[in-house]
């Protein structure tokens, strides 16, 4: 990788037409000390991942998860505390941040990204582009993952805050919205899976 620009996949996933697209219009507009990430749906149209939140028990949750992929407020640039699966950033910004931790698994983007706020003294640095947008293929094996979370949770304790119920009522989004959403799209899935 010798561009100015790199952008890290996870192997779960694969690109949708126009992702590099919205990727390389987010770099352009935004200064080299940002670091942009995108949305992650289903084959069957669901949010996988638009962003990642904290919920009450400090655990990493995607935001907008199983709701339709065009749920409006997930199709809204916006930063966050980290993003998962799919990572573009200035190669300086990668390397002054020592890159990917060996060790962190399958947290390798959220602990990059942590450490990029670290890096900007906690000022808003990683961009959540939805136009940016990719298919999961397989679900990451989450039963291998346990020495990956001691390694994460463990580096970050103290450090990590809750977010998930601030966030979605700052994105104007009220609890009882979220479980309709999701009750509606769990149906309209159920006809698609057969």
């Amino acid at each position: 990788a010798k561009g100015q620009t790199l952008i890290f996949l996870d192997e779960t996933v694969t690109p949708s037409a126009g992702w590099l697209d919205a990727l390389a219009e987010a770099t352009a507009q935004h200064p080299p000390e940002m670091a942009f990430g995108g949305k992650i749906v289903s084959p069957y149209g669901n949010i996988v991942h638009a962003g990642i939140l904290l919920n009450s028990n400090h655990s990493v949750v995607s935001a907008y998860a199983h709701l339709d992929a065009q749920f409006p407020q997930a199709n809204q640039e916006k930063f966050f505390q980290m993003v998962d699966g799919c990572i573009a950033l200035d190669r300086s910004l990668f390397l002054s941040a020592g890159g990917f931790s060996p060790r962190a698994g399958r947290y390798a983007f959220m602990d990059l990204c942590l450490r990029l706020r670290i890096r900007n003294k906690e000022k808003d640095c990683i961009r959540y582009i939805p136009g940016s947008e990719l298919i999961e293929l397989i679900q990451p094996d989450r039963e291998k993952a346990d020495d990956d979370a001691v390694f994460f949770y463990s580096r970050w304790h103290g450090q990590l805050w809750e977010n998930e119920n601030d966030f979605y009522y700052r994105d104007g989004v009220s609890q009882l919205q979220l479980d309709s959403a999701r009750m509606t799209r769990a149906m309209a899935t159920a006809s698609l899976v057969k």
